[in-house]
């Protein structure tokens, strides 16, 4: 196993690096999100051409514009996010997911035939702008966690009441993808692209818009602590979107809260080789699978969201309540968490 590791260290290319910052593009994106929910659908589709004229957007944030310029069947500017799509990853079956940009598309068969040669055009253009090299090694450990974690399930020791499982296969993985990140920066959505059922010959997932290496984090407490610089570069670089870097650092520690018993009731944990012990938590975002690990204080949740450019608890809320009144997708990624 560890022969595979070397040749994956060995066969990456460098990753192109960026010095803008993403926080702030994140804020702005608050912004525009700000202006679609009180009905102010022309400033918000403008404050989107406005961001991304200035940053590489995110896809999940092309995809709410695209909804909403179909929605308000704004021709030229679903050609200008489109475009923009496209060169961060979206697909057309991503695009037939939305029930406005169906219609739009359906009502309109020369614009669609004009899209459907733009989309020609500029898809192997994203493709090759991505570290394929690196795509492939990054896809090949989320192979290899899902069953190893498979493997050890079967083998699982139980004692007083508690589930203990060894994992080799997790711990190799997060070793080499914490090489990875040291060597060439955190291999996130600019630098390998996100999951793709085209680029990667597997059948399609209703996840839509997926980051691919994060999941690898989810299974491995210490991934976060291994890469918290390489993480929070990430975040500032346009790699990682905020809910998905509160959701790694969520997810860390209530691992390494549970591996130290320290979880009334959990009944299940993983014994790793490599060992991390973290700082007392200082960082609550409330974005994690289980409302039990929630903070009471939201005013501190609300503060944490914001220095990392993360929506608040009231505007999550609200933009809920506007994706369920406007048939949008707003929400993307692993269990739509991001």
């Amino acid at each position: 196993m560890i022969k595979i590791g070397l040749i994956i260290l060995m066969m990456l290319a460098v990753a192109e690096s960026t010095t803008a910052n993403y926080i702030n593009y994140h804020r702005q994106v608050l912004v525009a999100e700000s202006l679609l929910f009180i009905g102010k659908f022309e400033e918000g589709i403008a404050k989107y051409r406005e961001i991304f004229s200035a940053y590489k957007p995110f896809a999940k944030d092309c995809f709410i514009a695209l909804q909403i310029s179909a929605m308000r069947e704004d021709t030229s500017s679903f050609r200008y996010f489109l475009v923009k799509g496209i060169a961060c990853g979206i697909n057309w079956s991503t695009l037939n997911k939305s029930e406005h940009i169906r219609n739009f598309l359906r009502e309109r068969k020369a614009e669609r035939l004009l899209l459907e040669q733009i989309y020609s055009d500029k898809r192997p253009k994203y493709i090759q702008s991505i570290n394929r090299t690196l795509r492939d090694s990054i896809y090949l450990l989320r192979r290899r966690d899902d069953s190893g974690r498979m493997i050890s399930r079967n083998n699982m020791t139980y004692s007083n009441h508690i589930y203990y499982t060894k994992d080799p296969v997790l711990d190799e993985n997060i070793n080499i993808l914490a090489g990875i990140a040291k060597r060439h920066g955190y291999p996130g959505q600019r630098m390998i692209g996100i999951k793709d059922p085209e680029i990667d010959s597997v059948e399609e997932s209703p996840i839509l818009l997926e980051s691919l290496a994060s999941v690898i984090l989810y299974h491995h407490y210490c991934g976060f602590f291994l890469m918290k610089n390489e993480l929070y570069n990430g975040l500032l670089n346009g790699e990682i979107l905020p809910a998905e870097y509160a959701l790694i650092y969520e997810w860390a520690y209530e691992g390494y809260y549970q591996s130290k018993g320290q979880y009334r009731g959990s009944n299940n944990r993983f014994i790793f080789t490599t060992k991390c012990d973290y700082p007392e938590k200082d960082k609550f975002y409330n974005h994690y699978l289980n409302p039990f690990f929630y903070c009471k204080d939201t005013l501190l949740v609300n503060s944490c969201r914001k220095e990392i450019g993360m929506q608040s608890i009231q505007h999550q809320f609200v933009k809920q309540k506007f994706a369920e009144r406007n048939d949008l997708i707003l929400s993307t990624g692993f269990l739509n968490l991001y």
